[in-house]
């Protein structure tokens, strides 16, 4: 339990250096996609928090959410046990929770290891910090 709460005092500090540059207009559509009825995961190719559609989380594969040249994005609202199947495992440097509710993401596949709570409406920029290529796995809280 302490260290959860010493993961998310460090997530916070880090995080109060998210970037909140204006967002850029490039994406194009990922090659993976799972639409599992009203639930998606999806990686596209795009810069900025507005490329992060509302009621979903971004992970980022650049800093400063992909803004210095287009990057890959996850864009989801489902639970992920493994995100290697999606190409992004240890691969998120910044991240953007544009849902209503929170997500704990986790270093390790299924959550079994370290993890960390995010808020709703939050963004962060890992990047340089010792979050950056972290993260493994993420499930969302219930509403």
């Amino acid at each position: 339990m302490r260290e959860r709460k010493v993961f998310a005092v460090a997530a916070m500090l880090f995080g109060l250096a998210a970037a909140t540059a204006p967002a850029a207009a490039s994406e194009q559509s990922g090659a993976q996609a799972t639409d599992t009825g009203t639930r998606v995961v999806r990686v596209i190719t795009g810069q900025g928090k507005d490329k992060c559609p509302a009621d979903k989380l971004c992970l980022y594969e650049l800093a400063a959410f992909n803004m210095a040249k287009p990057g890959r994005i996850l864009v989801t609202d489902e639970d992920i046990n493994d995100l290697s199947k999606y190409n992004f495992d240890k691969q998120t440097t910044s991240l953007f929770n544009n849902r209503d509710r929170q997500v704990r993401v986790c270093n390790s596949f299924y959550c079994d290891g370290d993890t960390m709570d995010i808020p709703k409406d939050y963004s962060v920029d890992w990047a340089g910090t010792p979050f950056d290529k972290w993260i493994s796995a993420l499930r969302f809280f219930p509403k």
